[in-house]
Parts: C-alpha cells; structure tokens; sequence
C-alpha cells in the first residue's frame, strides 16, 4: 500500500507539471509585458499578456490587460491621426490619465504638446504643463502656462501656474 501511495503521487506530480509549468510561462509573460508597459512599448505588451492570457486562459487579469492595452493603441492612433473636437479631447484626457498613472509622464507629454500644437486650448494646455511637472520640469511648465493666451488660462492652469511657481519657490 505503501508504494502505491507513492506512484499514485508521483503520477500526479507528472500530470500536474504542465499545469504548473503553463502558470509559471504566463506569470513571465505577464511579467514582461509590465517591463514592455512601462517602457512604452505598447504593441509588444498587449502581445505579452495575450500569451499569458493564452498561457494560463483561467486568469481574467492577463486577458483584460492585453484588451486594456489594445484599446490605448486604438485610441493613441485615433488621437494622433482624428479631427481635433470634444470626442478627441476626451481620448487624449482618456490616454493623458492612463500614461500617468502608469508613470509613462514623458509619453504623455511628448503626445500632449503634439495635441496642443493641433488645438491650442485651454484642456490641451492643461495636460501639457501637468505633464511638464509630473516630470519634474517646474520651469518650463511655469515659463509655458505664463505665456499662455488670456482665453486658454482657466481656473485649472492658475492653480497649475501656482503649484510651479510654488515648486520653484516663487510666490507671487
């Protein structure tokens, strides 16, 4: 009895190493695509966490993050490539809000100033200065926000103009 108990866990163990195995492959690849996420090398994530959804089908996380990713793909190229309005003003906030979030603040404003030169207002001036001081670029986001047009410096870009000017400490 003794020794069937044995083979009867060696067999298990030999059945289940594929299960273990296919966890630990998708938990990598699922790794890899947060490196390739925070270097902003979108199209290779969602690629990633699509083998790690493919990897390990029972884990809902990884099938949604490479959904997640494939959206902000979809919605970059229609922000990049879209006829400025309240719908593209909204999917650049939209991808603004995703970037920081996931420290990716230099995408965020290489594609801002972009925005801002297509439809200098006052939401697209607004992502560019937080941009700048999410970098850390206290005095270009005050030299940019005090040479902003009178009707583009909203309520928002004072108090941004503020917190730069409180950064570089100048209260004025």
């Amino acid at each position: 009895p003794e020794m069937r108990v044995i083979l009867m866990s060696v067999a298990v163990l030999i059945l289940a190493a594929p299960v273990f195995a296919a966890e630990s492959d998708a938990a990598k690849l699922h790794a890899e695509g947060e490196k390739l996420l925070g270097a902003a090398k979108f199209k290779a994530a969602a690629e990633a966490f699509a083998a790690a959804a493919r990897a390990d089908p029972s884990n809902k996380e990884y099938k949604s993050r490479a959904l997640v990713v494939r959206r902000v793909i979809a919605v970059r190229k229609r922000v990049d490539t879209g006829e400025p309005g309240e719908k593209w003003q909204r999917m650049l906030v939209s991808l603004h809000v995703f970037y920081s979030d996931h420290g990716l603040s230099a995408t965020a404003l290489q594609m801002n100033q972009a925005a801002y030169a297509r439809s200098a207002n006052g939401t697209t001036a607004a992502l560019v200065a937080e941009s700048l001081l999410d970098l850390g670029r206290n005095g270009e986001a005050e030299k940019f926000l005090s040479g902003l047009p009178a009707e583009q410096m909203s309520d928002g870009n004072r108090l941004l103009l503020g917190i730069a000017y409180a950064r570089l400490s100048r209260f004025e």
